[in-house]
Protein backbone atom coordinates (compact mmCIF):
# COMPACT_ATOMS: atom_id res chain seq x y z
CA UNK A 1 0.00 0.00 0.00
CA UNK A 2 3.12 2.37 1.09
CA UNK A 3 4.60 1.71 -2.52
CA UNK A 4 0.99 2.09 -4.13
CA UNK A 5 1.05 5.78 -2.78
CA UNK A 6 4.23 6.83 -3.51
CA UNK A 7 4.14 5.94 -6.51
CA UNK A 8 0.51 8.16 -7.15
CA UNK A 9 2.52 10.73 -5.81
CA UNK A 10 5.50 10.10 -8.31
CA UNK A 11 2.46 10.46 -11.24
CA UNK A 12 0.91 13.57 -9.86
CA UNK A 13 4.06 15.84 -9.52
CA UNK A 14 5.29 14.75 -12.85
CA UNK A 15 1.62 15.47 -14.36
CA UNK A 16 1.91 19.08 -12.61
CA UNK A 17 5.49 20.04 -14.00
CA UNK A 18 3.83 19.05 -17.23
CA UNK A 19 1.31 21.26 -17.26
CA UNK A 20 3.80 24.12 -15.89
CA UNK A 21 5.92 23.50 -18.43
CA UNK A 22 3.09 23.26 -21.48
CA UNK A 23 1.63 26.96 -19.74
CA UNK A 24 5.44 28.40 -18.91
CA UNK A 25 5.75 27.04 -22.99
CA UNK A 26 2.71 28.87 -24.52
CA UNK A 27 3.31 32.36 -22.62
CA UNK A 28 6.78 32.22 -24.27
CA UNK A 29 5.58 32.22 -27.67
CA UNK A 30 2.70 34.19 -26.80
CA UNK A 31 5.71 36.87 -26.04
CA UNK A 32 7.60 36.45 -29.16
CA UNK A 33 5.13 37.15 -31.00
CA UNK A 34 3.68 40.00 -29.19
CA UNK A 35 6.90 41.74 -28.14
CA UNK A 36 7.14 43.66 -31.35
CA UNK A 37 3.44 45.11 -31.69
CA UNK A 38 2.64 42.74 -34.06
CA UNK A 39 -0.82 41.16 -34.67
CA UNK A 40 -1.74 38.49 -32.95
CA UNK A 41 -4.17 35.52 -34.02
CA UNK A 42 -6.17 34.30 -31.27
CA UNK A 43 -8.59 32.55 -33.62
CA UNK A 44 -9.69 32.11 -37.23
CA UNK A 45 -11.05 35.59 -37.25
CA UNK A 46 -9.55 37.16 -34.09
CA UNK A 47 -6.38 39.29 -34.07
CA UNK A 48 -4.43 41.44 -31.22
CA UNK A 49 -2.07 44.23 -31.13
CA UNK A 50 -0.35 46.69 -28.52
CA UNK A 51 -0.19 49.71 -29.03
CA UNK A 52 3.37 51.09 -29.44
CA UNK A 53 5.29 54.09 -30.36
CA UNK A 54 6.00 54.72 -34.13
CA UNK A 55 5.94 56.85 -36.53
CA UNK A 56 2.81 57.50 -39.18
CA UNK A 57 3.86 58.59 -42.52
CA UNK A 58 0.89 60.25 -45.04
CA UNK A 59 2.02 59.84 -48.59
CA UNK A 60 1.26 61.13 -51.98
CA UNK A 61 1.77 57.65 -54.50
CA UNK A 62 1.95 58.17 -58.48
CA UNK A 63 4.56 56.04 -60.80
CA UNK A 64 7.31 56.97 -63.24
CA UNK A 65 10.12 56.38 -65.74
CA UNK A 66 13.97 57.09 -64.48
CA UNK A 67 15.61 59.54 -66.63
CA UNK A 68 19.52 60.80 -66.32
CA UNK A 69 20.81 64.70 -66.18
CA UNK A 70 21.23 66.97 -69.59
CA UNK A 71 24.43 66.29 -71.74
CA UNK A 72 26.82 69.08 -70.65
CA UNK A 73 29.32 70.50 -73.83
CA UNK A 74 32.98 70.26 -73.37
CA UNK A 75 34.95 73.15 -75.71
CA UNK A 76 37.89 72.83 -77.36
CA UNK A 77 39.79 76.67 -76.90
CA UNK A 78 40.06 78.59 -79.21
CA UNK A 79 42.70 78.08 -81.77
CA UNK A 80 43.58 74.60 -79.60
CA UNK A 81 44.33 72.02 -82.70
CA UNK A 82 43.07 68.27 -81.53
CA UNK A 83 45.18 65.64 -82.28
CA UNK A 84 43.41 62.11 -81.48
CA UNK A 85 40.29 61.64 -79.65
CA UNK A 86 40.53 59.12 -76.92
CA UNK A 87 36.64 58.17 -76.30
CA UNK A 88 33.78 57.22 -78.44
CA UNK A 89 29.78 57.50 -77.60
CA UNK A 90 28.30 55.90 -75.04
CA UNK A 91 31.66 55.12 -73.11
CA UNK A 92 31.76 56.06 -69.48
CA UNK A 93 34.62 58.13 -68.01
CA UNK A 94 35.98 59.31 -65.08
CA UNK A 95 36.35 62.92 -63.18
CA UNK A 96 40.28 63.87 -64.63
CA UNK A 97 40.48 61.25 -67.70
CA UNK A 98 41.70 62.24 -70.55
CA UNK A 99 38.95 61.96 -73.53
CA UNK A 100 41.57 63.90 -76.47
CA UNK A 101 44.78 64.71 -76.64
CA UNK A 102 45.56 67.92 -78.70
CA UNK A 103 48.75 69.60 -80.01
CA UNK A 104 50.92 71.21 -77.67
CA UNK A 105 52.20 73.98 -79.97
CA UNK A 106 48.81 74.96 -80.90
CA UNK A 107 48.32 75.44 -77.24
CA UNK A 108 51.23 77.08 -76.89
CA UNK A 109 50.05 79.88 -79.90
CA UNK A 110 46.87 80.30 -77.71
CA UNK A 111 48.04 80.94 -74.78
CA UNK A 112 50.26 84.13 -76.39
CA UNK A 113 47.30 85.54 -78.34
CA UNK A 114 45.08 85.24 -75.08
CA UNK A 115 47.29 87.05 -73.22
CA UNK A 116 48.13 89.84 -75.88
CA UNK A 117 44.30 90.17 -75.22
CA UNK A 118 44.40 90.43 -71.29
CA UNK A 119 46.89 93.25 -71.91
CA UNK A 120 44.99 95.11 -74.30
CA UNK A 121 42.19 95.03 -72.04
CA UNK A 122 44.21 96.00 -69.25
CA UNK A 123 45.17 99.31 -71.34
CA UNK A 124 41.72 100.23 -72.21
CA UNK A 125 40.38 100.01 -68.61
CA UNK A 126 43.16 101.88 -67.66
CA UNK A 127 42.20 104.81 -69.96
CA UNK A 128 38.33 104.41 -69.10
CA UNK A 129 38.87 104.05 -65.72
CA UNK A 130 38.05 107.82 -64.57
CA UNK A 131 35.02 107.77 -66.87
CA UNK A 132 31.74 107.90 -64.67
CA UNK A 133 27.93 108.12 -64.99
CA UNK A 134 27.04 111.74 -65.08
CA UNK A 135 26.10 113.00 -61.64
CA UNK A 136 23.19 114.94 -63.29
CA UNK A 137 19.97 114.19 -64.45
CA UNK A 138 18.74 116.48 -66.95
CA UNK A 139 15.48 116.77 -69.53
CA UNK A 140 16.02 116.67 -73.06
CA UNK A 141 12.86 118.32 -73.92
CA UNK A 142 10.36 120.78 -72.58
CA UNK A 143 7.39 119.46 -70.56
CA UNK A 144 5.81 119.68 -66.91
CA UNK A 145 6.66 117.45 -64.63
CA UNK A 146 3.40 115.76 -63.38
CA UNK A 147 4.52 113.18 -61.02
CA UNK A 148 7.94 112.51 -59.14
CA UNK A 149 8.48 109.06 -57.92
CA UNK A 150 12.07 108.99 -56.42
CA UNK A 151 12.88 110.40 -52.93
CA UNK A 152 15.82 111.38 -51.06
CA UNK A 153 17.94 108.74 -50.65
CA UNK A 154 16.36 106.58 -52.90
CA UNK A 155 18.34 103.91 -55.22
CA UNK A 156 17.85 104.89 -58.96
CA UNK A 157 17.25 100.98 -59.94
CA UNK A 158 14.63 100.39 -57.15
CA UNK A 159 12.75 103.58 -57.85
CA UNK A 160 12.87 102.91 -62.11
CA UNK A 161 11.77 99.09 -61.63
CA UNK A 162 8.65 99.93 -59.16
CA UNK A 163 7.19 102.87 -60.97
CA UNK A 164 9.14 102.39 -64.67
CA UNK A 165 10.94 105.68 -64.23
CA UNK A 166 12.09 108.83 -61.70
CA UNK A 167 9.46 111.56 -63.04
CA UNK A 168 6.65 111.73 -65.50
CA UNK A 169 6.75 114.69 -67.88
CA UNK A 170 3.49 115.81 -70.07
CA UNK A 171 5.11 117.17 -73.13
CA UNK A 172 2.11 118.35 -74.95
CA UNK A 173 0.79 120.38 -72.15
CA UNK A 174 -2.59 118.29 -71.98
CA UNK A 175 -4.23 116.03 -69.81
CA UNK A 176 -6.86 113.40 -71.09
CA UNK A 177 -10.31 112.15 -69.75
CA UNK A 178 -11.77 108.99 -71.44
CA UNK A 179 -15.39 108.85 -71.52
CA UNK A 180 -18.08 107.02 -73.29
CA UNK A 181 -19.25 109.15 -76.12
CA UNK A 182 -23.18 110.05 -76.16
CA UNK A 183 -24.78 110.51 -79.79
CA UNK A 184 -24.86 114.12 -80.04
CA UNK A 185 -21.37 114.34 -78.81
CA UNK A 186 -18.72 115.56 -82.12
CA UNK A 187 -15.11 115.87 -82.20
CA UNK A 188 -14.37 119.65 -81.66
CA UNK A 189 -17.02 120.35 -79.40
CA UNK A 190 -16.23 122.06 -76.09
CA UNK A 191 -17.05 120.38 -73.13
CA UNK A 192 -16.46 121.81 -68.96
CA UNK A 193 -14.26 119.48 -67.01
CA UNK A 194 -15.16 120.11 -63.34
CA UNK A 195 -12.67 118.70 -60.93
CA UNK A 196 -11.89 117.50 -57.04
CA UNK A 197 -12.99 120.65 -55.07
CA UNK A 198 -15.24 121.97 -57.48
CA UNK A 199 -12.72 123.88 -59.98
CA UNK A 200 -13.88 123.82 -63.58
CA UNK A 201 -11.66 123.59 -66.71
CA UNK A 202 -12.61 124.13 -70.30
CA UNK A 203 -12.21 121.18 -72.27
CA UNK A 204 -12.34 119.65 -76.01
CA UNK A 205 -13.51 116.37 -77.58
CA UNK A 206 -10.32 115.79 -79.48
CA UNK A 207 -11.47 112.25 -81.04
CA UNK A 208 -14.02 109.78 -80.99
CA UNK A 209 -13.40 106.22 -81.78
CA UNK A 210 -15.63 103.10 -81.02
CA UNK A 211 -18.06 104.57 -78.84
CA UNK A 212 -15.02 106.32 -77.02
CA UNK A 213 -14.41 110.10 -76.56
CA UNK A 214 -10.84 111.31 -75.24
CA UNK A 215 -11.62 114.99 -73.88
CA UNK A 216 -8.59 116.84 -73.15
CA UNK A 217 -7.77 120.17 -71.26
CA UNK A 218 -4.94 121.91 -69.89
CA UNK A 219 -1.95 120.43 -67.55
CA UNK A 220 -1.28 123.24 -65.39
CA UNK A 221 -3.14 122.03 -62.33
CA UNK A 222 -4.73 119.17 -62.85
CA UNK A 223 -3.65 116.03 -61.28
CA UNK A 224 -2.58 112.68 -62.80
CA UNK A 225 -5.10 110.18 -61.62
CA UNK A 226 -7.22 112.41 -60.13
CA UNK A 227 -10.98 111.97 -60.76
CA UNK A 228 -13.15 114.48 -62.73
CA UNK A 229 -16.38 114.97 -64.57
CA UNK A 230 -17.03 116.06 -68.03
CA UNK A 231 -20.61 117.95 -68.64
CA UNK A 232 -22.12 119.38 -72.05
CA UNK A 233 -22.62 122.93 -72.63
CA UNK A 234 -26.05 122.60 -71.58
CA UNK A 235 -25.38 121.12 -67.96
CA UNK A 236 -25.97 117.20 -68.85
CA UNK A 237 -23.57 115.50 -67.00
CA UNK A 238 -21.40 113.44 -69.59
CA UNK A 239 -19.65 111.28 -67.44
CA UNK A 240 -16.93 110.72 -64.99
CA UNK A 241 -13.50 109.24 -64.99
CA UNK A 242 -9.34 109.16 -64.42
CA UNK A 243 -7.38 112.31 -65.56
CA UNK A 244 -4.15 110.66 -67.26
CA UNK A 245 -1.22 112.54 -69.10
CA UNK A 246 -2.25 112.93 -73.08
CA UNK A 247 1.66 112.89 -74.43
CA UNK A 248 3.87 111.16 -71.31
CA UNK A 249 7.40 110.64 -70.98
CA UNK A 250 8.74 108.85 -68.08
CA UNK A 251 12.94 110.02 -67.27
CA UNK A 252 14.76 107.04 -66.61
CA UNK A 253 18.27 105.62 -65.15
CA UNK A 254 20.03 102.56 -63.62
CA UNK A 255 22.79 103.68 -61.42
CA UNK A 256 23.32 105.52 -58.35
CA UNK A 257 21.60 107.13 -55.17
CA UNK A 258 19.12 109.96 -55.62
CA UNK A 259 21.42 113.07 -53.42
CA UNK A 260 18.50 116.07 -54.68
CA UNK A 261 15.33 116.60 -56.26
CA UNK A 262 15.93 120.02 -58.53
CA UNK A 263 12.13 120.15 -59.74
CA UNK A 264 8.77 120.49 -58.34
CA UNK A 265 5.78 118.86 -59.52
CA UNK A 266 3.69 121.25 -61.45
CA UNK A 267 7.06 122.73 -62.62
CA UNK A 268 7.16 123.50 -66.21
CA UNK A 269 10.73 122.61 -67.67
CA UNK A 270 13.24 123.28 -70.57
CA UNK A 271 15.46 121.29 -72.43
CA UNK A 272 18.60 121.09 -70.75
CA UNK A 273 17.13 121.41 -66.83
CA UNK A 274 18.68 119.51 -64.66
CA UNK A 275 15.61 116.94 -62.47
CA UNK A 276 18.17 115.48 -60.28
CA UNK A 277 21.93 115.07 -58.58
CA UNK A 278 23.16 111.50 -57.89
CA UNK A 279 25.70 110.26 -55.68
CA UNK A 280 27.10 106.47 -55.26
CA UNK A 281 27.35 106.22 -59.31
CA UNK A 282 29.62 103.82 -60.48
CA UNK A 283 31.52 103.34 -64.11
CA UNK A 284 30.35 103.60 -67.31
CA UNK A 285 28.70 100.64 -69.37
CA UNK A 286 31.59 100.96 -71.63
CA UNK A 287 34.12 100.63 -68.81
CA UNK A 288 31.72 97.66 -67.26
CA UNK A 289 31.90 96.01 -70.59
CA UNK A 290 35.69 95.77 -70.82
CA UNK A 291 35.92 94.41 -67.28
CA UNK A 292 33.50 91.42 -68.09
CA UNK A 293 35.79 90.65 -71.60
CA UNK A 294 38.67 90.75 -69.34
CA UNK A 295 37.26 88.63 -66.38
CA UNK A 296 36.42 86.10 -69.30
CA UNK A 297 40.07 85.62 -70.93
CA UNK A 298 41.45 85.55 -67.93
CA UNK A 299 39.13 82.09 -67.05
CA UNK A 300 40.21 80.82 -71.32
CA UNK A 301 43.46 81.78 -69.82
CA UNK A 302 43.26 79.37 -66.85
CA UNK A 303 41.64 76.28 -69.10
CA UNK A 304 44.65 76.89 -71.84
CA UNK A 305 46.85 76.52 -68.77
CA UNK A 306 45.34 73.21 -67.60
CA UNK A 307 45.23 72.18 -71.22
CA UNK A 308 48.87 72.86 -71.54
CA UNK A 309 50.02 70.93 -68.14
CA UNK A 310 47.58 67.77 -68.78
CA UNK A 311 48.35 67.51 -72.46
CA UNK A 312 44.64 66.46 -73.03
CA UNK A 313 41.48 67.36 -72.66
CA UNK A 314 40.00 65.78 -69.62
CA UNK A 315 36.57 64.99 -68.05
CA UNK A 316 35.07 67.68 -65.60
CA UNK A 317 33.31 64.99 -63.83
CA UNK A 318 32.02 61.12 -63.74
CA UNK A 319 29.86 60.98 -66.76
CA UNK A 320 29.18 58.94 -70.28
CA UNK A 321 29.91 60.12 -73.25
CA UNK A 322 26.71 61.31 -75.58
CA UNK A 323 28.27 61.83 -78.38
CA UNK A 324 31.64 63.05 -79.75
CA UNK A 325 32.21 65.83 -82.70
CA UNK A 326 34.21 64.04 -85.88
CA UNK A 327 34.95 66.84 -88.27
CA UNK A 328 37.69 69.09 -88.39
CA UNK A 329 36.98 71.74 -86.66
CA UNK A 330 39.35 72.97 -84.76
CA UNK A 331 37.49 74.82 -81.84
CA UNK A 332 34.25 74.82 -80.49
CA UNK A 333 31.88 71.68 -79.13
CA UNK A 334 34.59 68.46 -79.18
CA UNK A 335 31.76 66.35 -77.04
CA UNK A 336 28.29 65.95 -74.81
CA UNK A 337 29.11 64.22 -71.46
CA UNK A 338 25.88 63.31 -69.59
CA UNK A 339 26.32 63.25 -65.37
CA UNK A 340 25.40 60.17 -63.76
CA UNK A 341 25.43 61.34 -60.04
CA UNK A 342 21.89 62.18 -60.29
CA UNK A 343 18.67 60.32 -61.51
CA UNK A 344 15.16 61.90 -62.01
CA UNK A 345 11.80 60.72 -62.33
CA UNK A 346 9.02 63.35 -63.47
CA UNK A 347 5.59 62.08 -61.81
CA UNK A 348 2.08 62.90 -62.61
CA UNK A 349 0.19 63.76 -59.59
CA UNK A 350 -3.65 64.34 -59.60
CA UNK A 351 -4.98 68.16 -58.76
CA UNK A 352 -6.62 67.21 -55.43
CA UNK A 353 -2.91 65.97 -53.80
CA UNK A 354 -0.97 68.72 -55.67
CA UNK A 355 -1.47 71.90 -53.36
CA UNK A 356 -0.07 69.01 -51.07
CA UNK A 357 3.76 68.89 -52.23
CA UNK A 358 6.22 70.86 -52.09
CA UNK A 359 10.01 71.20 -53.21
CA UNK A 360 12.36 69.69 -50.67
CA UNK A 361 9.64 66.74 -49.56
CA UNK A 362 11.20 63.64 -48.94
CA UNK A 363 10.54 60.94 -51.53
CA UNK A 364 10.26 56.95 -50.85
CA UNK A 365 10.70 55.48 -54.64
CA UNK A 366 11.95 51.62 -55.69
CA UNK A 367 12.64 50.76 -59.06
CA UNK A 368 10.56 47.58 -60.76
CA UNK A 369 14.23 46.38 -62.15
CA UNK A 370 15.91 46.41 -58.75
CA UNK A 371 13.78 44.63 -56.38
CA UNK A 372 12.75 46.32 -53.25
CA UNK A 373 15.68 48.10 -53.05
CA UNK A 374 14.55 51.06 -50.88
CA UNK A 375 16.09 54.26 -52.51
CA UNK A 376 15.16 57.79 -51.11
CA UNK A 377 14.70 61.05 -53.46
CA UNK A 378 13.74 64.68 -52.90
CA UNK A 379 10.74 66.75 -54.58
CA UNK A 380 13.25 69.36 -56.77
CA UNK A 381 10.24 71.28 -58.46
CA UNK A 382 6.51 71.17 -58.78
CA UNK A 383 5.26 72.16 -62.36
CA UNK A 384 2.76 75.00 -61.44
CA UNK A 385 0.48 74.48 -65.11
CA UNK A 386 -1.39 71.48 -65.28
CA UNK A 387 -2.59 69.45 -67.96
CA UNK A 388 -5.87 68.23 -68.58
CA UNK A 389 -7.23 65.40 -70.01
CA UNK A 390 -10.53 64.29 -70.56
CA UNK A 391 -11.42 66.68 -67.14
CA UNK A 392 -8.51 65.49 -65.07
CA UNK A 393 -5.70 67.83 -63.99
CA UNK A 394 -2.30 66.09 -63.93
CA UNK A 395 0.71 68.50 -62.44
CA UNK A 396 4.79 67.25 -63.09
CA UNK A 397 6.61 66.94 -60.11
CA UNK A 398 10.32 66.02 -60.90
CA UNK A 399 12.17 64.05 -58.11
CA UNK A 400 15.89 64.04 -57.80
CA UNK A 401 17.61 60.95 -56.50
CA UNK A 402 21.04 59.89 -56.36
CA UNK A 403 22.16 57.79 -59.70
CA UNK A 404 23.40 53.71 -58.19
CA UNK A 405 25.66 52.01 -60.99
CA UNK A 406 22.48 49.85 -62.08
CA UNK A 407 20.22 52.36 -62.59
CA UNK A 408 18.91 52.66 -66.71
CA UNK A 409 17.68 55.43 -68.20
CA UNK A 410 13.72 54.26 -68.78
CA UNK A 411 13.49 51.94 -66.03
CA UNK A 412 9.99 51.79 -64.33
CA UNK A 413 9.92 53.61 -60.54
CA UNK A 414 7.03 53.71 -57.98
CA UNK A 415 6.90 56.49 -55.36
CA UNK A 416 5.74 57.85 -52.54
CA UNK A 417 6.19 61.68 -51.81
CA UNK A 418 5.86 62.23 -48.06
CA UNK A 419 3.63 64.88 -47.67
CA UNK A 420 3.59 64.85 -43.37
CA UNK A 421 5.45 63.12 -40.84
CA UNK A 422 4.21 62.55 -37.32
CA UNK A 423 7.02 60.81 -35.45
CA UNK A 424 7.01 59.06 -32.00
CA UNK A 425 3.68 58.82 -31.59
CA UNK A 426 1.33 55.69 -30.00
CA UNK A 427 -0.52 53.70 -32.57
CA UNK A 428 -1.98 51.13 -33.46
CA UNK A 429 -3.76 48.68 -36.31
CA UNK A 430 -6.06 50.90 -38.48
CA UNK A 431 -8.32 47.44 -38.64
CA UNK A 432 -8.78 47.50 -34.67
CA UNK A 433 -11.04 50.52 -34.82
CA UNK A 434 -14.80 50.87 -34.47
CA UNK A 435 -17.28 53.05 -35.14
CA UNK A 436 -21.04 53.89 -33.38
CA UNK A 437 -22.22 57.20 -35.05
CA UNK A 438 -19.59 59.67 -34.36
CA UNK A 439 -17.56 57.56 -31.82
CA UNK A 440 -14.72 55.46 -32.39
CA UNK A 441 -13.75 53.03 -29.78
CA UNK A 442 -11.74 49.72 -29.36
CA UNK A 443 -12.01 46.53 -27.93
CA UNK A 444 -9.37 45.92 -24.64
CA UNK A 445 -10.84 42.01 -24.06
CA UNK A 446 -11.69 38.88 -25.81
CA UNK A 447 -13.61 36.06 -24.36
CA UNK A 448 -12.56 32.77 -25.97
CA UNK A 449 -15.13 30.91 -24.73
CA UNK A 450 -17.95 33.05 -26.10
CA UNK A 451 -16.19 34.12 -28.98
CA UNK A 452 -17.04 37.82 -28.12
CA UNK A 453 -14.65 41.28 -28.39
CA UNK A 454 -15.24 43.12 -24.88
CA UNK A 455 -13.70 46.40 -22.83
CA UNK A 456 -14.76 48.73 -25.25
CA UNK A 457 -12.97 51.80 -24.94
CA UNK A 458 -13.84 55.19 -26.63
CA UNK A 459 -10.36 56.72 -28.30
CA UNK A 460 -9.24 60.01 -30.60
CA UNK A 461 -7.38 58.95 -33.41
CA UNK A 462 -4.52 61.30 -35.64
CA UNK A 463 -2.75 60.49 -38.48
CA UNK A 464 -2.94 57.73 -40.52
CA UNK A 465 -1.31 55.88 -43.32
CA UNK A 466 -3.95 53.11 -44.85
CA UNK A 467 -2.19 50.54 -42.30
CA UNK A 468 -1.50 52.32 -38.82
CA UNK A 469 -3.41 55.40 -37.03
CA UNK A 470 -2.00 57.56 -34.33
CA UNK A 471 -4.04 57.20 -31.16
CA UNK A 472 -4.31 61.02 -29.15
CA UNK A 473 -5.80 59.47 -26.48
CA UNK A 474 -7.80 56.59 -24.87
CA UNK A 475 -4.97 54.18 -24.71
CA UNK A 476 -1.71 53.62 -23.23
CA UNK A 477 1.41 52.45 -24.42
CA UNK A 478 1.64 48.73 -24.93
CA UNK A 479 -2.14 48.67 -23.77
CA UNK A 480 -3.90 45.58 -25.53
CA UNK A 481 -6.37 45.89 -28.48
CA UNK A 482 -8.56 42.78 -29.96
CA UNK A 483 -10.82 43.03 -33.56
CA UNK A 484 -11.74 40.79 -36.07
CA UNK A 485 -10.10 39.78 -38.72
CA UNK A 486 -11.64 41.44 -41.83
CA UNK A 487 -11.83 39.98 -45.36
CA UNK A 488 -10.19 41.93 -48.19
CA UNK A 489 -13.78 42.53 -49.43
CA UNK A 490 -14.86 43.73 -46.16
CA UNK A 491 -14.18 47.76 -45.11
CA UNK A 492 -12.09 48.35 -42.15
CA UNK A 493 -14.94 50.62 -40.00
CA UNK A 494 -16.88 48.39 -39.06
CA UNK A 495 -19.65 48.31 -35.69
CA UNK A 496 -19.70 45.32 -33.94
CA UNK A 497 -23.67 45.27 -32.58
CA UNK A 498 -23.53 48.79 -31.76
CA UNK A 499 -21.53 50.98 -29.34
CA UNK A 500 -21.83 48.56 -26.62
CA UNK A 501 -21.82 50.81 -23.58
Amino acid sequence: MEKKRKARKRRGLITALAVIFIALAALGIWAMSSKNGSDVNLSKDIRSANAQTGDILSTVSASGTLRGQEAKEILLPTGVELDELLVKPGERVTQGQALASIIPSSVDKALSDTQKQLDSLASQLERSEADTVSKYVTTTVHGRVKEIYARVNDRVSDVVSKYGGMLLLSLDGKMELRLTAPAYIAIGDTVTVRLKGGKTESGTVEDIRGGQMVVTLTDNGPANGAVATAYALNGTELGSGTLSVHCPMLITGYTGTIDAISVKEEQAVWAGTTLFALRDLGHTPAYLSLLEEREEEARNLQDLLALRKNGAVTAPFDGVIESVQTDSSTEGQLMKIVPIDNMFVDLQIYELDILSVAVGQQVMLTVDALGDEALIGTVSSVNELGENNSGVTRYTVEITLDRTEQMRAGMNASAEIVISRHENCLTIPEAALYQSGTTTFVYTAFSEETGELLGPCPVTTGASDGEYVEILSGLSEMATVYYRYAVPEETTQRTEGGFPF
